[in-house]
């Protein structure tokens, strides 16, 4: 929400300015002067506002890109909203803790006001002059505070607290598809792919259990894989942005009922972000398994038995 400096209702007849006067001009809080011919003006009111009163954003928009840049949209009560196209470091992979500083350029913890960022109000959009946005998390919860200036003079000075819907250190995720990649495993092995409706991530695990398991069962699996009811992973992608991180750590809880299987991974990535990841419905596909001979091979030494005849 826009805001002007306080200032008490009054209105100005301008009959007495005499025949001389031409213009009347009026000076904004940033200095910049404008220049009003008095033959078109029939009063000047000046209105008392509040000015820098704390605003709860109402809901959140985040749009990621390479290089640490993240565009936030701040939806206010109003119906208004701030968008601040900010820049991380440029290996982020995350929105990161820091004071970022409305600037015209910047290597890192900055708010471009560029076009790119703005205030909405009524189909109207008015650019950034200058301000900060104070990222902090504990844990998933994250707390934005805005004290952003406009080129107008107003002010916006809002909070956000919650949780971020995407590009922050800890996530949710829902995968909808999940299949078994049916090239032969060693017995009791099961090589899992999944994906969410939305492909923001596509990954492939491997579950271990007993060799004598035909599909994935049910139980706690933990991380490394290292013998039964452990994990791995076999690959995963993430995009906007993209990077393909590995599992530091974690656990995956898998109920099954019939067909159908409820999974909940909580997940420790090596470039510091959690994810809680749910899958609900049917692995498709068929496993395979590779044979194992009840007897070991036979080895022979060079120029040693050419043939075994058994009678």
């Amino acid at each position: 929400m826009t805001k002007r400096q306080p200032i008490i209702m009054m209105a100005l007849a301008l009959c007495s300015l005499g025949a001389a006067a031409q213009s009347v001009t009026v000076v904004l809080n940033d200095n910049t002067a404008h220049k009003f011919g008095v033959d078109y003006i029939k009063e000047i009111t000046f209105q008392e506002a509040t000015s820098g009163d704390d605003q709860t954003v109402s809901s959140i928009g985040v749009d990621a890109y390479s290089g640490g840049n993240v565009t936030l949209t701040f939806n206010l009560p109003d119906g208004s909203s701030l968008v601040c196209d900010a820049y991380g470091p440029k290996t982020a992979l995350y929105l990161m803790p820091g004071e970022y500083t409305v600037a015209s350029s910047g290597s890192e913890f900055w708010i471009d006001n560029s076009p790119y960022s703005y205030y909405l109000k009524d189909d109207v959009k008015t650019a950034l002059a200058s301000g900060t946005m104070t990222v902090a998390n504990e844990g998933a919860q994250y707390t934005i505070t805005l004290h952003i200036t406009l080129a107008d003079g107003g002010t916006v000075n809002a909070t956000w607290n919650g949780e971020l819907p995407s590009y922050s250190q800890y996530f949710d995720l829902i995968l909808n598809k999940s299949s078994y990649n049916e090239n032969p495993q060693k017995p009791g092995c099961f090589y899992v792919k999944f994906n969410d409706a939305d492909w923001k991530m596509e990954m492939a695990l491997t579950f271990q259990s007993a060799p004598s398991d035909k599909t994935l069962v049910s139980g706690t699996y933990t991380f490394p894989q290292d013998g039964e009811m452990t994990f791995g992973d076999a690959g995963i992608n993430m995009y906007n942005p993209s990077s393909s991180p590995k599992i530091a750590d974690g656990v995956v809880t898998v109920e099954k009922e019939g067909e159908k299987y409820d999974i909940t991974m909580n997940l420790v990535f090596d470039d510091g972000r959690n994810a809680h990841l749910t899958f609900s419905g049917e692995i498709t596909g068929t496993p395979s398994f590779t044979e194992e001979s009840a007897m070991p091979a036979l080895k022979r030494q060079a120029n040693g038995i050419r043939s075994i005849r058994i009678k």
